[in-house]
C-alpha cells in the first residue's frame, strides 16, 4: 500500500467509505426504518416531497454526519484511515475545523443530493408514468465529472471543493 499513489488511495478510501455508509444505511433500513416505511404505506412515497424527506433522514444526513464527524474529529474516515491519508486545512496545516469539514462534506455530497432531488421531485421516478431524463441528473453527472477531472489534475491532492475551501488530502506522515 505504501507505493500506491495519492489519487488511487483517495479513490479507494472513498469507495470504502461509500460501502461503510451504504452498509449503515442498509442496516438501519432493515432494523429501524422498515417498520416506519411499512406504517407509512407505499402510497405515502408517491409524493416526491415525502420521498425527499425520507431520503434526507435515512441517507443524506447520516452520510453528512459520517464524513464530517470522522474527517474533523477522528483524523479521517474509516477509508482514509485504512489507506493512511487525511484531510488538512492548508492555512493552518492541521485538521480542518468542524465548520470547514461540514462545508467540505456538503460540497462533496452535492452531486448526490442533486441526483436525489432530481429523482424524487416532483414525483419519484419509480412512480412516474413515463421514464424521463431530468435535468438534475445531468447536472449531477457533470459535477461528478468536474470533481474527477480536478482531482486527477492535482494527482489526488485536491478536488474542486478542496480548492474552494483551501483544504487538501495528504499521506499521513506516521
Amino acid at each position: 500500500m505504501n507505493k500506491m499513489n495519492l489519487l488511487t488511495k483517495r479513490i479507494l478510501a472513498y469507495i470504502i467509505d461509500c460501502l461503510v455508509v451504504y452498509s449503515l444505511f442498509a442496516l438501519t433500513q432493515l432494523t429501524i426504518f422498515s417498520t416506519y416505511r411499512s406504517a407509512l404505506g407505499d402510497s405515502w412515497f408517491h409524493n416526491g416531497y415525502n420521498t425527499e424527506i425520507y431520503t434526507l433522514i435515512t441517507v443524506s444526513i447520516p452520510a453528512l454526519i459520517y464524513f464530517a464527524f470522522f474527517d474533523s474529529l477522528t483524523r479521517g474516515t474509516i477509508g482514509k484511515r485504512l489507506l493512511k491519508i487525511r484531510v488538512r486545512d492548508n492555512a493552518s496545516g492541521t485538521l480542518p475545523s468542524i465548520f470547514k469539514t461540514l462545508l467540505r462534506t456538503v460540497c462533496k455530497l452535492l452531486p448526490w443530493e442533486i441526483a436525489h432531488l432530481a429523482n424524487n421531485l416532483p414525483v419519484p421516478l419509480y412512480y412516474a408514468n413515463e421514464l424521463e431524463l431530468r435535468p438534475g441528473l445531468l447536472i449531477s453527472l457533470i459535477l461528478l465529472v468536474v470533481y474527477l477531472v480536478v482531482v486527477v489534475k492535482t494527482k489526488g491532492k485536491q478536488t474542486l471543493y478542496d480548492k474552494l475551501l483551501n483544504t487538501s488530502t495528504t499521506v499521513n506522515s506516521n
